[in-house]
């Protein structure tokens, strides 16, 4: 198996053995989300294609460097997904994107499982979190 250079092959299992405990541990009204932010651009990006030699084929493409931001919560074991798109990712999005699985939320902990963006770490967050204990942010290790 290769490794990459500057991989720290420890890490993961830093990962590994709490989930597997959260999930070892888990009620039936508890959820496990995986919590991630995107930033599709609108431009087209060539990759691949096949293109006769001699001819040249030219893509169009958007101009600019506008793009998408969306933040969004996966559960694996129920196979739900919720997002929440804006303008920026920051601490207020991401209290929009909380509040829509507090919602739907019967009695339970809701466990999400994310990096560590500075807006998940935030005093609104954190404030937005003790007010709703159900919640649980869970990081990965950092890289």
């Amino acid at each position: 198996m290769l490794t990459p250079c500057q991989a720290n092959v420890e890490q993961p299992e830093q990962f590994v053995a709490p989930y597997k405990e959260l999930k070892e541990n888990l009620t039936p009204e508890d959820q496990i989300y995986f919590m991630d932010g995107v930033h599709p651009p609108h431009n087209t990006i060539a990759s691949y294609g096949w293109i006769q030699q001699g001819q040249t084929k030219h893509l169009k493409t958007n101009h600019g460097r506008k793009r998408t931001n969306l933040n969004g919560a996966l559960n694996l074991a129920a196979k739900e997904l919720f997002y929440v798109e804006d303008e920026r990712l920051n601490s207020q999005t991401i209290i929009v994107l909380l509040n829509q699985r507090l919602e739907k939320q019967e009695p339970g902990k809701i466990s999400m499982i994310l990096d560590h963006a500075r807006y998940y770490h935030s005093q609104i967050v954190t404030d937005f979190l003790t007010e709703h204990p159900p919640i649980v942010l869970k990081f990965i290790p950092p890289d």
